[in-house]
């Protein structure tokens, strides 16, 4: 190969490169804005890209979906963790838990949403849900100190799930589901024994 057609190709792999962050970007831009579903017409022409540049750069609207969702929890990974992480006594650490969680939610609703649903067709979809998940848990062990199993309750109670139910099904605003998290995570760890399975406490 030449020096002059290395560089050619370097630069049509440049491009490339630009117009699938362009895309990716453009999709995360237009779930979070509120478009359902996102076309593949949208997302070209808010990414200044061609439909069959489009179709070069992804397999299908699907696989489009699947990097975006990647890109989006690199893109906001911070929002997913504690403020104030491991600081501060049990009430501090319970209000920074949950004002935390319900941030990220909102945050994330419409992304969250799309995850979910392409999950079953996506096995590195679920997995990243899956890894998600036991993040929070682990989070929620070391920053409430918190017995294994209240923490694996903890983080299903103040899951994406159950704020989802809370807010759009039960029609709770943000001030009610804080006030509904906190009561509930001091009850349970103020009682943790009475929350603790006999396989967990013979395992400690």
């Amino acid at each position: 190969m030449t020096e002059t057609s290395a560089t050619e190709l370097d630069g049509r792999r440049a491009r490339t490169e630009r117009g699938r962050t362009a895309a990716i970007d453009a999709m995360i831009d237009l779930v979070q804005e509120g478009h359902r579903p996102v076309t593949a017409e949208q997302v070209a022409a808010r990414a200044q890209v061609s439909i069959s540049s489009l179709f070069r750069y992804f397999e299908g609207l699907q696989d489009l979906q699947a990097h975006t969702i990647d890109r989006f929890t690199e893109r906001y990974a911070s929002s997913f963790e504690i403020t104030d992480y491991c600081c501060g006594d049990r009430p501090a650490r319970i209000a920074s838990y949950v004002a935390s969680r319900i941030a990220l939610y909102q945050l994330i609703e419409p992304m969250a949403r799309l995850a979910r649903a392409r999950a079953y067709e996506h096995p590195n979809l679920k997995d990243l849900l899956h890894r998600m998940r036991i993040n929070q848990t682990h989070q929620a062990l070391a920053h409430l100190e918190a017995d294994p199993d209240v923490a694996r309750t903890i983080a299903t109670l103040t899951s994406f799930e159950c704020w989802d139910q809370l807010a759009n099904d039960h029609l709770r605003n943000e001030a009610q589901i804080a006030a509904i998290w906190t009561s509930a995570l001091h009850a349970l760890l103020d009682n943790t024994d009475r929350f603790v399975t006999p396989q967990s406490a013979d395992q400690k």
